[in-house]
């Protein structure tokens, strides 16, 4: 190899991570991000994360969460929302921004009654390709799961908080 070619060589390399970097969707938090030193900044508040779980599925594709028809933001794998809202019941909805030869975006809902002093803990999975045919309308489509306490500060220690915007 020569000299003069040596940098073409590197160009394929560039290239894919650039292309890497452009498919992951860009992650963001629309609420202040509350002290993470205490469990709930105040005992009228309950608080609220979401987590993705960490798998190849939907690697490169993002997660966007609303709590009752208000955006709250968006993360990537590694990263966690988490904000904090008055009690009482909310629905939560987290579209998975999927490719569009998978079906494109897919929604689930999570029915949260949430108490005032209380934290909880959402870790959003996608599920695999389905095998039979009837379940292939389901691939791809995210599953919420709450988690104790305990699993989900586990969980929020192993991530990074999405930034505030």
């Amino acid at each position: 190899m020569t000299h003069a070619s040596r940098p073409l060589a590197f160009a394929p390399l560039a290239a894919a991570a650039f292309l890497l970097g452009a498919c992951g969707s860009a992650a963001y938090q629309t609420r202040p991000l509350p002290s993470q030193e205490v469990e709930v900044s105040r005992p009228d508040l309950a608080r609220i994360y979401v987590v993705r779980e960490g798998q190849i599925r939907g690697k490169l594709w993002g997660l966007r969460v609303e709590d009752s028809d208000e955006d709250i933001g968006a993360l990537d794998q590694g990263d966690y929302l988490c904000w904090e809202r008055a009690p009482g019941r909310t629905l939560l909805t987290i579209v998975f921004e999927g490719p569009p030869l998978e079906g494109g975006e897919r929604e689930a809902l999570f029915s949260l009654d949430a108490e005032a002093g209380h934290a909880y803990y959402l870790v959003i999975h996608i599920d695999r390709r389905a095998e039979s045919v009837e379940l292939q309308a389901r691939s791809g489509q995210p599953d919420i799961e709450l988690v104790s306490a305990d699993a989900g500060r586990a969980l929020v220690h192993e991530r990074r908080p999405v930034p505030v915007r």
